[in-house]
C-alpha cells in the first residue's frame, strides 16, 4: 500500500490479543520528518470556507445545554482555544466537533477534537457525565482574512448538533 498510495507519512499501531494495557506512550518522529508531520497535521486541520451543506446541518443546532470557552488565546498564524461542550447526559458524546468563525469577512470552520477528561464536570453538576467532554485545540487562521469573528464550538450528539457560542475573536 505504501508503494502504491505513497503517502506523507504513516502511523502504525500495533496491538497484541489479550494485551491488558496499550503502551501510551511511543517514540516521537525522527527529527527530519517532525516539520513535515506537523505541516500535513496543519493543512488537514486548518479553518476553511464553511459548505452550504454544512451551514443547512448545523443550522438546527441547539444550545449545549453545557459549555464553555475557558480560553483563547492569539499566537501569530493560529488560535488557541480550550473549554468544555456537553449535553450533560451521562453517555459519552459523537465524535465529530467543530469550531466555526463568522464575521463581515467570511464564514470559516474547522474541526475539532473533543477528547480531553474533565471529572470538574462530574463534581460540578454532582452527577455523571458523558466523557470526554473538554477540547484544546490550535485553529490555524491564516486562511481567514484580517477581522472579528463570533466564535461558535458545535459538537454532534445523539439528538443532533450542539452549539456554544463563545466570544468574539480577533485574526490578524
Amino acid at each position: 500500500l505504501i508503494e502504491r498510495f505513497k503517502p506523507d507519512f504513516v502511523i502504525l499501531e500495533v496491538q497484541e490479543a489479550g494485551l491488558g494495557t496499550v503502551l501510551s506512550t511511543a517514540p516521537g518522529p525522527s527529527r527530519p520528518a517532525g516539520p513535515s508531520i506537523e505541516a500535513a497535521i496543519d493543512k488537514a486541520r486548518s479553518l476553511r470556507p464553511v459548505l452550504a451543506s454544512e451551514r443547512r446541518e448545523l443550522a438546527s443546532a441547539r444550545k449545549a445545554p453545557g459549555c464553555a470557552v475557558d480560553r483563547v488565546e492569539s499566537r501569530g498564524g493560529h488560535l488557541q482555544i480550550a473549554g468544555w461542550i456537553s449535553d450533560l447526559r451521562a453517555e459519552a458524546g459523537l465524535g465529530r466537533a467543530a469550531v466555526r468563525l463568522s464575521g463581515p469577512a467570511g464564514d470559516f470552520i474547522q474541526e475539532i477534537a473533543v477528547d480531553r477528561p474533565r471529572p470538574d464536570l462530574r463534581m460540578a453538576f454532582k452527577r455523571p457525565v458523558g466523557e470526554p467532554n473538554g477540547f484544546d485545540a490550535r485553529l490555524i487562521s491564516t486562511p481567514a482574512p484580517s477581522g472579528s469573528y463570533d466564535m461558535i464550538i458545535y459538537r454532534a450528539s445523539s439528538g443532533g448538533w450542539l452549539a456554544c457560542p463563545g466570544p468574539k475573536v480577533q485574526i490578524g
